[in-house]
């Protein structure tokens, strides 16, 4: 990566341009690696915040198909109670995944724009 700023000599550009320089900050330098890292980590728990939507999508509608289907005929060559035990194991498998999913919100809950930071300085707390 290379420096693009320039300095010139030229009055006129000098005398339009007004440089107000506020360096009470901290720098931090980082590779690329660990920056693409850190923010693909931080994603990936931000992420979690909404992942509970779809399995209680699917609970929901599969309540609904219990609720409101009898199971009296046999469709492409499955009978209804196999019809039932289909349905009744992805309702388990939605809850499970809603579950892990809840689970994993609530670890994530503490995840903000100052925890990235403190992954990005490789620090435990924040000044």
């Amino acid at each position: 990566m290379s420096d693009k700023s320039t300095v010139t000599s030229d009055e006129t550009l000098s005398k339009k341009i007004t440089r107000v320089v506020n360096l009470d900050e901290t720098e931090i330098t980082v590779t690329e690696t660990k920056l693409e890292n850190c923010f693909l980590k931080h994603k990936k728990a931000l992420d979690s915040g909404s992942d509970w939507k779809t399995p209680l999508g699917l609970i929901i509608t599969i309540i609904l198909v219990f609720l409101t289907t009898e199971f009296n005929k046999d469709y492409l060559g499955f009978g209804k109670d196999t019809w039932k035990a289909i349905f009744f194991g992805i309702l388990c498998i939605s809850v499970l995944w809603f579950l892990k999913s809840c689970v994993s919100r609530y670890q994530n809950r503490k995840e903000n724009i100052d925890t990235l930071i403190e992954k990005i300085m490789g620090t435990k707390t924040r000044s």
